[in-house]
């Protein structure tokens, strides 16, 4: 039997077959045309990222495959949006990226970038007024990206901020070394509205991402007046964690660093310091840091909390060799005073520091700083140690205690200063215990004929935003006494122009016995009167009276020596300190000299103030002022 085939089925069957295959070809083609002809995916991937970031994310130019087990993809073009409110510039925007992606890894649900390469990333980060970052996008979910090796060729990184008056322009580069390769780091701009200048090096882009890699650090350069250089690594430099990093700051004066850092420094010399830097969420230290201000060496821990609505910044603080003239700014004198000479320098013939305190400043944060000062050194002023114990209070600054080692004694002080007002208003508290009469007669030849205990108190409340303009608004009273020590006989000679009693001493000088010496004085608006100014002596006794004027820096004293036994030539008479702070004038009364009998009561007349006084001092050669009486009135007078 013949089997007969069916033509049509025949016929199919040979045309279904070519079909297949050329359909197999064509997909094949499609799909190879696909893998080699990428850009069909770019508006898929600009929509799903887009949507993704919440931004406009675009690839511009070309897009390429290179197809392997590890495929190499090339972009070009890419931009992505800013920020609504920000500047109508892209966000990101690079040149060109080529990275290799890990085909078996993603298959296996990773995705492993063993190499990114970027060439000409320019990345624009920008905070508003509202201190809202630019960089804030999407919902902040993404894959996990597994990343090799990260290279940059001429990148830039430019960020502002209109909250703080920062604006910096950061050149990238990858430095291609034997080893692993480092990010080479350039930026210009203001920190701070201050001039900004650094150049650094660190670790590659991959430890970043490596919390358990130290990432390497080492930058150096100048933000403002200040040189700054740092060197060490972070475990973790996206949190800013882990920091084991030594910071050095020097620079011309620490009140430089007010502008970058916030923190209150007064005007001060040169300074140079190291420490280690460490940090916490909310906080900053600079721990065991050491080095220089001015010729003083200072030490200790320093750290700075934030929060709101201040900072709290805590310091303790030593210098074991404190040179004075360094602590010029602390007192409102000027950095010029505080680098050439331990006075403060003057101003239009006044002494007094008129450079105000910032009431901003200490406004800025609170603080809690304590400070010694263990060796103090001022050739002109007899000042061993300084011990301070400062705290600032929503713009109320307190120390308590600020004291003060003197002529192998106290000078204690608590002070109170309020700024929360743009004129400041100071409370001072002064107390005087055992200041020996002899250092503090320093290197005069009376010095070594003199000894004695010297004590005191005071009470001012002042206004004003200097020390000058404080003690030209200044109100209270003051006071110092003696009972017991000794004198130049000579100094008590010649304040009486006892000049047969002077002779002798010119030669080789003695001492006298100091019974007593007092000085009190009530201040009222910057002007003070003295009201009580004695010195008596086992020989004689000297009184004075008259005003001190701090407003207008003028002196006008009057004194008077009466010595106890006869002199050849024994006419006395007055002799007056005048003249300006910086220019004291001593002279003799110009009018005939007075005679015993008529002095006390002729320097009365002339000296109103001091009728009260001199009425405790007799006319006669056995008379004595009434020294018990005086020393409790002088005790008395600040308290009441």
């Amino acid at each position: 039997m013949t089997l007969i085939r069916n033509p049509a089925r025949h016929f199919s069957r040979r045309l279904i077959i070519p079909m297949i295959i050329g359909l197999s070809v064509l997909l094949i083609s499609a799909i190879l045309w696909m893998a080699t002809h990428p850009n069909w995916m770019k508006p898929y991937i600009n929509r799903t990222e887009s949507r993704k970031l919440g931004r406009k994310f675009q690839i511009g130019g070309n897009l390429a495959i290179d197809w392997s087990l590890t495929p190499r993809i090339d972009m070009k073009d890419v931009t992505l949006a800013n920020a609504p409110w920000a500047k109508p510039l892209p966000m990101l925007q690079i040149e060109e990226v080529t990275f290799d992606l890990d085909l078996p890894a993603l298959i296996r649900g990773q995705t492993i970038l063993p190499k990114i390469q970027l060439t000409n990333p320019r990345l624009l980060l920008e905070k508003n007024t509202k201190d809202q970052g630019n960089w804030v996008m999407g919902n902040g979910k993404g894959a996990s990206v597994k990343i090799g090796k990260i290279i940059i060729h001429g990148g830039h990184l430019e960020y502002r901020s209109s909250f703080d008056g920062t604006d910096v322009l950061a050149s990238v580069d990858t430095e291609q070394t034997a080893g692993t390769p480092s990010i080479l780091i350039h930026a210009t701009g203001q920190l701070h509205h201050e001039p900004l200048n650094l150049n650094g090096k660190g670790g590659t882009l991959l430890t970043l991402r490596n919390q358990n890699t130290p990432y390497p650090m080492n930058f150096s350069g100048h933000v403002g007046p200040n040189q700054i250089h740092a060197s060490g690594t972070l475990t973790d430099p996206l949190h800013l964690r882990g920091l084991n990093v030594v910071l050095t700051l020097s620079g011309e004066d620490l009140a430089g660093l007010y502008p970058i850092l916030g923190l209150p420094f007064p005007t001060t010399s040169a300074y140079h310091v190291t420490g280690n830097l460490v940090h916490r969420p909310h906080y900053w230290a600079l721990n065991n840091f050491s080095g220089q201000v001015g010729k003083s060496d200072l030490e200790g821990n320093l750290s700075v909390t934030l929060h709101s609505p201040r900072n709290f910044l805590k310091a303790d603080l030593t210098s074991r060799h404190l040179v004075f003239k360094d602590l010029a700014g602390f007192i409102g004198g000027s950095k010029k005073g505080a680098q050439n000479t331990p006075r403060i320098h003057a101003h239009n013939g006044r002494i007094l520091p008129n450079t105000p305190y910032n009431p901003d400043k200490l406004n800025a944060m609170d603080a809690n700083i304590r400070f010694s000062g263990e060796q103090v050194i001022s050739p002109s002023l007899p000042i061993e140690n300084l011990v301070a114990h400062a705290q600032i209070r929503k713009g109320i600054l307190t120390l308590n205690p600020l004291n003060f080692g003197v002529a192998h004694g106290t000078l204690a002080t608590q002070l109170t200063l309020n700024a929360q007002n743009r004129t400041m208003q100071t409370k001072v508290r002064i107390h005087i215990e055992h200041l020996q009469l002899k250092p503090l007669l320093g290197h005069s030849r009376f010095a070594q004929t003199s000894a004695g205990s010297l004590n005191g108190s005071g009470l001012l409340d002042m206004k004003g935003n200097s020390i000058a303009s404080m003690l030209a608004h200044a109100n209270g009273r003051v006071m110092a006494d003696m009972a017991g020590g000794k004198i130049s006989a000579l100094l008590i000679k010649l304040s009486g122009i006892d000049l047969s009693g002077s002779l002798p001493y010119l030669f080789k000088d003695k001492n006298e016995k100091i019974r007593c010496a007092v000085a009190a004085g009530g201040i009222h608006d910057g002007l003070m009167q003295v009201h009580e100014l004695l010195l008596s002596t086992s020989d004689s006794d000297v009184a004075g009276t008259g005003q001190i004027d701090f407003g207008k820096e003028h002196l006008h004293l009057a004194m008077l020596g009466q010595p106890h036994h006869f002199s050849l030539i024994r006419p006395r008479t007055p002799f007056e300190v005048t003249g300006s702070f910086e220019h004291p004038r001593i002279q003799v009364k110009k009018f005939p000299l007075i005679l015993r009998a008529g002095a006390a009561v002729t320097l009365g007349v002339l000296f109103a103030p001091a009728g009260a006084l001199l009425a405790t001092i007799g006319v006669g050669n056995s008379s004595e002022a009434n020294c018990p009486a005086l020393l409790n009135q002088a005790n008395n007078y600040v308290s009441r």
